[in-house]
């Protein structure tokens, strides 16, 4: 009986095989089998209060190396008087914000209007070389069309 189990059959296996044997006995077979095997996996298991050095040593770095990290949803947890937000510290905020915000379109504003005022020149500069191109042409007894480029009105709205 001890060969059929130590040879890994099923149930049926050991039935084909062994025609002696009852399902019962089969059966007891397979539980003694699976309770060696248990012992033997059991055997293998760590002490129960052996701790791997490497993890030991991860733990103790972590603790000499992280900060002192609360758990905020404790119940007696109380947020620190710096970190605590009321209305003040809302309406400064808001405040800075807006600060910012304006800082940021007046400096838009700045290069927004310096583009404008360097297209101005370049219109400046081609309606100069235009006319001396024309006074060329004239000489030359050549005619041709020139660009003409054009500032819009709503690009000067303070005019």
């Amino acid at each position: 009986l001890v060969v059929l189990v130590g040879l890994g059959l099923t149930a049926e296996e050991m039935l084909e095989r062994d025609k002696s044997l009852t399902k019962a006995d089969v059966r007891r077979l397979q539980r003694k089998k699976r309770e060696e095997e248990w012992a033997a996996f059991n055997k293998t298991k760590p002490d129960q209060n052996y701790e791997n050095p490497d993890d030991v040593a991860a733990i103790q770095e972590a603790i000499n190396n992280m900060g002192d990290f609360k758990l905020k949803t404790d119940v007696n947890y109380i947020v620190p008087e710096e970190q605590r937000q009321n209305a003040v510290k809302k309406r400064r905020q808001m405040v800075l914000l807006e600060e910012s915000i304006h800082s940021i379109k007046m400096d838009f504003n700045t290069r927004f209007l310096a583009l404008r005022d360097v297209k101005s020149q370049m219109v400046k500069d081609i309606e100069r070389s235009n006319s001396r191109i024309k006074e060329i042409n004239e000489k030359l007894g050549v005619s041709e069309e020139q660009f003409h480029p054009k500032t819009r009105p709503d690009e000067f709205p303070e005019r």
